[in-house]
Order: structure tokens, then sequence, then C-alpha cells
């Protein structure tokens, strides 16, 4: 599996306003990793057999940066001022070099690699040897430009899987396993203002850090989710928002979503949740003081089927953080973030991600704003 990697505007729009992807269609295609590149001694006897025509001043570089393994830099500068060379008064991090990075400097993961059997087009590779027609400063860095670009993306677990990135530069990534399985990522998206390789070149891209994961949930839990959720907003008094004010916009929107189901035998069963449990959920704040009313989750673990449970707090400035079994942080949502939750859960539910129907969602709504609701929301006494 290889890096992912943050590509700046600016070699965004050097990519798609040029002739970049005229000339290198496989730009297009997602980089997938396979028996080359998985292991770093295939890497380097690709490197030393030299399949991609590197120049022998470039193959050496790459073989000196192999045995040093420099870190990358991320310079962040103080102020907007062209004398930024001056490292001295700029705020610099450190990052170790991933032996997956290595992958950029190969040509392994270039567009034109898995186009040929014995080596690259005349053309192509004439390319490379042209790299200012394409405003790169040398030919390594047109390599790991469109390397990385072509490992931009996160993970494709699913397609269609829904991601958004929030106002701190949190990229929010909520996808399923080949089981069908939710899983929840969370990636650093800012850039840096100024990003060096560890060949200490200037480029306009950088390592993708995640931040937090919670990837035990076993099974189909979305309507618990999506009942904790649908609480969350609730509590910051921002629900009608989210369901557009007239709550069956949200039922509107979902007509034009799929109905796929996975190929299990329990797919789109009811029995998940019944609105009695969707009640409770809702009904109650997820953070309180009486341990007799607390909004909590307990999932199965596989492949041990090992109970985990789940705890939800809402911090001061209304943030929801959840812990696991022994008050370990997992993950954390904004405020900001309540809207997506809510509209992520359907998205995955109609796009065959896992084994929860949309139906059984849509169902979860229409009872919030039915009056049967509100009459057993009194029975409970909350």
């Amino acid at each position: 599996m290889t890096s992912s990697y943050v590509i700046s505007p600016d070699l965004e729009d050097r990519i798609h306003s040029g002739i970049l992807l005229k000339t290198f269609p496989e730009l297009d295609s997602r980089f997938l990793s396979d028996s080359r590149t998985d292991n770093i001694d295939v890497i380097e006897e690709q490197l030393w057999q030299n399949n991609f025509w590197f120049s022998m001043e470039l193959q050496n570089r790459i073989f000196r940066a192999l045995e040093a393994r420099k870190p990358w830099n991320l310079v962040n500068v103080w102020w907007d001022d062209e004398d930024w060379k001056d490292l001295f008064w700029s705020v610099t991090q450190k990052i170790n070099c991933d032996t997956r990075d290595i992958l950029l400097w190969t040509g392994l993961v270039f567009p034109f690699s898995e186009t040929y059997d014995n080596e690259p087009p005349d053309f192509e590779v004439a390319e490379l040897k042209n790299f200012w027609k394409y405003w790169f400063t040398s030919e390594l860095e047109m390599i790991m430009s469109l390397s990385a670009y072509r490992c931009r993306e996160v993970i494709k677990w699913k397609e269609n899987q829904y991601e958004w990135v929030n106002s701190r530069w949190i990229k929010n990534v909520i996808t399923a396993c080949e089981h069908w399985d939710p899983k929840f990522f969370q990636y650093k998206e800012q850039r840096a203002n100024k990003v060096f390789s560890p060949f200490w070149n200037e480029v306009l891209f950088q390592p993708r850090f995640q931040i937090w994961s919670m990837t035990h949930v076993y099974h189909s839990h979305e309507p618990e989710f999506f009942a904790t959720f649908f609480r969350y907003a609730l509590e910051l008094w921002v629900l009608d928002d989210v369901m557009w004010v007239d709550w069956e916009k949200f039922l509107k929107w979902s007509h034009n979503l799929p109905w796929y189901l996975g190929p299990y035998w329990d797919a789109g069963w009811t029995w998940y949740m019944d609105q009695s449990s969707f009640l409770f959920r809702v009904a109650i704040p997820i953070w309180g003081l009486d341990w007799l009313y607390r909004n909590t989750h307990i999932h199965s673990i596989s492949p041990n089927l090992r109970e985990w449970f789940l705890e939800f707090k809402i911090w001061e400035n209304k943030e929801l953080q959840i812990f696991d079994d022994s008050w370990k942080f997992v993950i954390q949502f904004l405020p900001e973030d309540a809207e997506y939750l809510l509209k992520w859960i359907l998205h995955q539910c109609s796009h065959w991600h896992w084994r929860t129907s949309k139906k059984q969602i849509t169902e979860l709504v229409r009872f919030y704003y039915s009056t049967d609701f509100q009459e057993q929301k009194k029975d409970i006494n909350l």
C-alpha cells in the first residue's frame, strides 16, 4: 500500500490547465500497488535495472537518498516575505521518510510505468527530459510530482465513499471494508507553505498524515450511529437546519440516492434497531450525570467478536468526542460535522456499503417527526 499525498492547488492547476493529462492520460487512474511496489528489495532491484532509462546522475542521486534517508521538511513561514529561505525564522516540521515514499523516486508509480512490457515508449521518456515544458525545475521533480498526483486519494475501499474537509483542515473519510463493516478515518489536509522532499528539492505536495481512526466497528451499527448523531444535532440546536428546516427535504434528497444492498442474508433486516431503541438514544443526553441513562454503544470486534464499548461526550467547544472502554480517545467530530455525519450514513446505506438499507434510516427520521414519538417520549419520563 502506497502513501497518500496532499496536492497543492498550484500542482492541480498545472496538471489540469496544460497538456499533462493529454500526454500522460494514466494520471487520472489511481495507482494500485503490486508485488513490485510492496517490497523494498524489489524496488531496489528495479532501480538497479533502470527500466525507466534514468540518467546516471539521477540514478546515483536516488541511491544516495536511499542510503541517507533524509526527512521531509514542512516549512510554515510566519509572514508573507519573499525571503522565506531563512529557515531560522520559520516553523519547520521534520517527517521521517517512509519506505513507501521511495516509490515516488523510482518511476514505478509514474503514469507510463503500467503501459509497457520491457521499456517505456520513446516519446514519454523524451518528455521527462523536457521537464521544463511542464514548469518543473528538474526531471526528478516531474517524476515525483506526477507520481504523487496518482496517489492523491486517501483510501478507496469503496466507490462513492463519503468524504469532507472541515474548517480545521481535517479530512473525514467514512467507508467500509470488504465485509461491509464501517470504518472511520481522519487526516490532516492542510499543506505547509513550503515543502522540501528528502532530496531537499522543493515540491508542491506533501505526505498525508492520519490523525485518528475508528476501525473496530463490526457489522451493521449504522442505525445506532445515526441515532447518536441525530441527538448530537439536536443538542447543538441545528437539527432543523440539518433536515433543511422542513424535514421532508431530507427524505426527498434520499430519493436521488440508489437503493443498493450488500449480498448478505441479513442485509436490510429491521431488527438491528427498532423504534424504541432509536427513541431512547434520541431522548437522552449524550453526556449526563446519571449513569443509568448514557448514550453509549457496544460493538463486536471481528474476528473474535469481543465486545467493544464506545462512550460519547460533548466538550466545552461542542466537539463530539468518542472514547473506548478504557477511556482512550478514539475520534472527534466538530459541530460543523453534524450535518455531514447524518448525510454520510444515508449515503453509505444507499451505495451498497453496509447491510443497512436506506429505508431503515429514512423510517427512523419519519418516526422522529411523528406524533407517536412525542407520546412515547412522555412515557419514558426523560
